[in-house]
């Protein structure tokens, strides 16, 4: 990041992030582990007469936004993100997902063998 040499040049950003680096955040944040991600803005629109006073008004838009979020893509671009690479599940998390599923397994598997009422 370039810092202004002229302090009138504008902003200086703090801990700016690209649009992938935001989606891999926002990916992180939703504890999402697969699927490719898209980071999507909701904008609001305003149309009317704009300028400095009323005799110069012109008609214009203003644009505004609303909220950020992600969708979910099938067709990665170059700042889709994949879930599953960004944020992997960890071992213990799978591991404990592997006995989960083993001991709803072996639950319906008694519950097929127990004598009906």
């Amino acid at each position: 990041m370039a810092t202004p040499t002229n302090p009138q040049a504008g902003p200086q950003f703090i801990n700016q992030k690209t649009l992938k680096e935001l989606a891999t955040l926002l990916v992180k944040d939703a504890g999402l582990h697969e699927g490719n991600f898209d980071l999507s803005l909701e904008i609001q629109i305003a149309v009317g007469s704009l300028g400095p006073t009323p005799e110069q008004a012109l008609p214009g838009a203003l644009f505004g936004v609303k909220s950020i979020g992600l969708t979910r893509t099938e067709k990665p671009n170059v700042n889709t993100v994949d879930a599953s690479i960004v944020n992997p599940r960890s071992a213990a998390i799978d591991q404990r997902s592997n006995v989960m599923q083993r001991t709803i397994a072996a639950g319906k598997a008694a519950a097929k063998k127990a004598p009906s009422r």
